[in-house]
């Protein structure tokens, strides 16, 4: 949980696209906390697939809002959690 919430800290605080693509992407080796809600864990997943395939910040927030209901959803549900646990 520690490493998860430091590593996020970690992206939060990049300005350049390209850290904050890299700093995600980190997540994929570190991966999500034991005991993470299966939707949030699926949005986690969704987080860093729309990462790896976009080019920018602004093309991953079109991708975001072009998003299905469901889909949001579980990348909502990912976010909430992240505010919730490491809130610290």
């Amino acid at each position: 949980m520690k490493d998860f919430c430091a590593q996020l800290e970690k992206v939060n605080g990049e300005k350049s696209w390209k850290a904050i693509k890299a700093g995600v992407l980190e997540f994929k080796d570190l991966g999500t906390p034991k005991g993470i809600p299966a939707d949030a864990r699926m949005g986690f997943v969704e987080l860093i697939g729309l990462t790896e395939a976009t080019t920018s910040r602004g093309a991953l927030a079109k991708k975001v809002e072009k998003m299905s209901k469901g889909d949001r959803a579980r990348f909502d549900a990912f976010d909430g959690y992240v505010a919730k646990t490491c809130a610290e």
